[in-house]
Order: C-alpha cells, then structure tokens, then sequence
C-alpha cells in the first residue's frame, strides 16, 4: 500500500514537473516526419491489456496513411493520455471509437455525456469534475491539461464535445 501511494506521488510530481514545462513554454518541440497511423496503432498496442481487462471492444477506422511533421513523443503522450481517459470513462464491456476522418483524429467512448457545466473546465489542471459520494475518481488529474499543452504547442486546434453514444475528444492533423 505504501509502495503504490509512493509510486502515485511520484507519477504526480513529473506530471505536474511536464505541465510546468509546458506551460511556461519552457519545452521545445523536436519536429519530425512520421506515420501518424503508425503511431496510434503503436499506442492502442501498448494498451492491450488495459482494453481486455475492462472487456473494452476498439473500432478502429482511420482514412489513409499520411506523414505529418510533429514531435511524435508528446503527439504519443496526447495519445495516451486521451486513450487512458475514453478507458477510465467507459463502462465494462462497453466500446471506444478510434477515428480519423478529413483531417480530424478522435477518440470517442461510449459512456456518460459531461455535464455541460464542466465541459468548459476539463482542460484545466487537477480538474475531475464532481466528485459523488463513492465515485473514486482516477489519475492525477492533469493529463487533459497536459494534452491541451501540447496541442497549443503545436498549434493544433482541439475540443471535446457529448455525442449520442458518450464523449468525443478529437483534433486536427495537420
């Protein structure tokens, strides 16, 4: 028990140490060509345990291949951070869409809408929304802060929105 509160702690502390970086415009993106494709499909295979443990079946539809130029570490912490949150929101046995259509990559769970008064905050660091009785509430609470960072960054434009099936978290490719 100790060792798992030491380790959060720590996960804690460079989490919040990135988000410094990031916010005080301190880190310089290191610009490269790859596959975009490429790395989704290495993320989702990263997380292959966390979808089978919770039953969580991927749709994945991706319109084609193409290179962009981006720092592919943090375009991979965007990734994981969005893909670990549709997880955490999903219910067990439930479904997660991966897509990429005209220039718009999202990710999109089925689950409970936002409640549209928080829809404005989720973004901001420690931000979970609020908290019910008995809802234990996971993460450090800054990794859609981080994902917003390096999207401005890259001067990407984002955005979250409910949708019929749950919550959709997408942004452009350039």
């Amino acid at each position: 028990m100790i060792m798992d509160e030491t380790e959060q702690m720590n996960e804690l502390i460079l989490e919040m140490l990135d988000l410094f970086k990031l916010e005080s415009k301190a880190y310089v993106l290191k610009q490269e060509c790859f596959h975009f494709n490429g790395l989704v499909h290495h993320v989702l295979n990263n997380k292959e345990k966390l979808f089978e443990n919770q039953g969580i079946q991927l749709m994945i539809d991706l319109e084609e291949q193409n290179q962009i130029t981006a720092d592919y570490k943090r375009m991979e912490d965007v990734l994981n951070n969005l893909i670990v949150n549709a997880v955490y929101h999903t219910p067990q046995g439930g479904k997660i869409f991966v897509t990429r259509r005209e220039g718009i990559f999202s990710i999109e769970n089925e689950g409970k809408p936002i409640n549209k008064i928080h829809l404005p905050y989720i973004w901001d660091a420690f931000y979970k929304g609020q908290v019910s009785q008995g809802v234990i509430r996971r993460g450090t609470g800054l990794g859609l802060s981080i994902v917003k960072n390096i999207l401005e960054l890259h001067q990407i434009r984002y955005g979250v929105e409910n949708t019929a099936k749950g919550v959709r978290f997408w942004f452009e490719i350039k």
